[in-house]
């Protein structure tokens, strides 16, 4: 990340030379094509001056040649001379304006070079300034023209010239030439401290920008090749893990469907053991009720009959038998809460509750309990299993007591959220149940208080815990011993039920049932 960092930074400051640097050559050649731009412009004024100046030069001469031949000339041939000279005299008339306009525009001038302006308007030693012999030459001339005292202007003209007129011309002709060489050859320099600045820029741009950003490209590029070089191992790398995971894939397929085979041979065999129980429970019960009738019976009409040690055997026997029909009947009653037969459905726990107190109405009034229930939900489940859930806790919440105690029960729910789960609860004050006890009273047969004390078959708990099963939940206990108990069922809707067969912490199957 640190080195990402400092190559952004330097890849910035980098771009940011590479932007003065452009800025500086923009602004040199900008300035460059400006000063370029005015000595071009003022190379142009020197040439027009330059013209002016020579066709002044001969325009004066051309006067004092057509003078003469004006003065010399008679008849048709003097009118053609005047209209020569006269053709002359406007073209100096001209020159001159034009020389004035230029006089003008230099006069104004603050860069205009001292020796021009002195030879234009200076008096040097004594004599009249150019400009103003130029301006009496123009008049002398003119007066030829109109023909105003001709030989006296003829020799003002020629005086005019012998004064060095032409000399004076031709001196600003080369004062402007050499005004406008020394700006070219400032052009020149200037295009040369251009070209210098322009390399000096390139150098300095491949010294500071192409250079350190060639080697920063470089450095990038070997990073990158460094990078795609772990990305083509980490690429093998997953391509070897998929492979993995794809052959895992398989053997977990392969186990989930010899899984399934076993759950679905295991589920067949419970089954097939569950119905055998009942039936033989069933069958057994038929003679079992057979025994206790005819004990009974010889209880009734022998027992007179019989000695001490004889009415103690049947008392045994008609005892021995009355365990074995509770016992049936428990059995008969797990056997049919671990194959449930009957369709889920939507029952009220309030019904459920109500009948099932219907059944211990006896004992509750002899015993002087006190049964609380609590409102109660709806839920979706097998309604008769329901039931006996109800009534095995119902039945041990009232038989787990201390003698001569008042039995006080709670029946109520938990509602645990909007996916119709519950947590049927009843608690009670009874004898209570010590913790390293509260795994072991869901098994089958397990007891922990002798028969003489508290009857029962040990079945009761286990076929809650399997009824809570069927409806996708299970189902635990609070309890310290002497401080009464909670036993708490959760319960799902049967069409939420899952059946799950676990294996093992990493491999269980799950399948859906209705």
């Amino acid at each position: 990340m640190t080195s990402e960092r400092s190559a952004h930074m330097s890849l910035r400051r980098i771009f940011l030379m590479y932007l003065a640097a452009l800025a500086v050559l923009f602004t040199s050649v900008t300035a460059s094509l400006f000063l370029t731009d005015r000595v071009t412009k003022q190379v142009e004024v020197d040439a027009s001056e330059i013209n002016i100046s020579g066709r002044q030069r001969m325009l004066s001469q051309r006067i004092i040649y057509l003078s003469q031949d004006l003065l010399t000339s008679d008849g048709a041939d003097t009118e053609n001379t005047r209209m020569a000279l006269r053709t002359a005299i406007e073209e100096l008339e001209a020159a001159i304006d034009l020389f004035e306009a230029s006089h003008i525009a230099l006069s104004t001038r603050s860069d205009l070079d001292a020796a021009r302006v002195e030879l234009y308007f200076a008096s040097i030693d004594g004599a009249t300034p150019l400009n103003a012999r130029v301006k009496d030459y123009l008049v002398q001339a003119r007066k030829i023209v109109d023909g105003n005292d001709t030989a006296q202007s003829l020799q003002r003209l020629k005086e005019i010239e012998r004064g060095g007129l032409l000399a004076d011309l031709d001196k600003v002709v080369a004062a402007t030439e050499a005004a406008s060489l020394q700006r070219l050859n400032t052009m020149r320099d200037l295009g040369w401290y251009s070209l210098i600045i322009a390399l000096a820029i390139i150098v300095v741009e491949i010294l500071l920008v192409f250079l350190p950003g060639h080697r920063l490209i470089q450095a990038t590029l070997d990073t990158l090749r460094a990078r795609n070089v772990q990305l083509s191992d980490a690429h093998k790398s997953l391509q070897a893990k998929t492979q993995s995971l794809l052959a895992k894939n398989e053997q977990i397929a392969s186990d989930r469907k010899r899984l399934e085979d076993a759950w679905q041979e295991s589920e067949a065999l419970r089954r097939e053991q569950s119905d055998f129980t009942y039936a033989v429970s069933h069958d057994l019960k038929s003679p079992a009720n057979t025994m206790h009738l005819l004990l009974n019976e010889m209880s009734l009409e022998h027992a007179p009959k019989m000695d001490e040690d004889g009415n103690q055997l049947l008392e045994m026997a008609l005892g021995t038998v009355k365990r074995m029909e509770m016992q049936i009947e428990d059995l008969l009653q797990y056997c049919w809460a671990t194959n449930p037969q009957s369709e889920p459905e939507t029952l009220d726990l309030n019904e459920c509750v109500s009948d099932v107190l219907v059944e211990f109405n006896d004992e509750i009034s002899q015993r002087d309990a006190r049964i609380d229930v609590e409102p109660l939900p709806q839920f979706f489940g097998h309604p008769m299993q329901i039931k006996v859930l109800l009534k095995n806790l119902v039945q041990n919440a009232l038989k787990f007591q201390l003698d001569g105690a008042q039995p006080q029960i709670t029946i109520g729910v938990n509602d645990l959220g909007p996916s119709g789960v519950i947590e049927l609860w009843v608690r009670d004050n009874g004898i209570g149940i010590s913790p390293e006890n509260h795994s072991k009273i869901f098994g089958l047969f397990q007891r922990l208080h002798v028969r003489e004390s508290y009857p029962g078959t040990g079945l009761g708990l286990t076929t809650c815990h399997r009824i809570a099963r069927n409806h996708g939940g299970n189902i635990m206990v609070e309890s310290e011993e002497g401080a009464g108990s909670c036993f708490i069922a959760t319960l799902r809707p049967a069409a939420l039920r899952p059946s799950t067969i676990e294996l093992d912490d990493e491999l269980s199957i799950t399948r859906s049932a209705a």
